[in-house]
């Protein structure tokens, strides 16, 4: 049988211990049981079972981890880019927020005057709402990228 080194395993996870186990059958992702992670802790694990275009899926995501995550880069590292395109006194919409402190930080040291905030994991946007309500420059609202109406192109 075909075998998949766990020390490949173990870049993703920490810790994790190096040994040499059987390879899942096609299509399935790698396991994480006998190591004590999840599957979650690295998207490059997930099967096609996970249904990234579905809310319920990032519902229950965001549900079961609060944390902050960067999926690109923080502010810092994207300042120059970010003032080179974007005037901080437009609006912007950012779509897809998911967990993200980006806008935040937009606001706080890029001086952002407004930036509109979409996601359409109804607990995420309620959370970054909740977390962020003291900023009036930041709004949230649940959408669906593949259609916003209410948004010029």
């Amino acid at each position: 049988p075909t075998s998949v080194p766990v020390a490949a395993h173990a870049k993703q996870h920490m810790p994790c211990r190096t040994a040499w186990r059987p390879a899942p059958p096609k299509n399935q992702a790698l396991s994480c049981k006998p190591f004590g992670c999840s599957k979650y802790d690295n998207p490059a694990l997930y099967t096609s079972d996970d249904s990234f275009s579905e809310a319920l899926y990032w519902d229950r995501r965001y549900q079961r981890d609060g944390r902050t995550f960067e999926w690109y880069r923080g502010y810092l590292s994207l300042e120059a880019l970010l003032l080179t395109y974007f005037d901080p006194e437009q609006p912007l919409l950012q779509v897809g927020v998911g967990t993200s402190i980006l806008q935040l930080d937009m606001v706080e040291q890029g001086g952002f005057a407004r930036i509109i905030n979409t996601d359409y994991s109804k607990i995420c946007i309620d959370a970054m709402a909740a977390a962020h309500a003291r900023v009036p420059q930041l709004e949230y609202r649940v959408g669906d990228a593949r259609q916003m109406p209410e948004f010029e192109d």
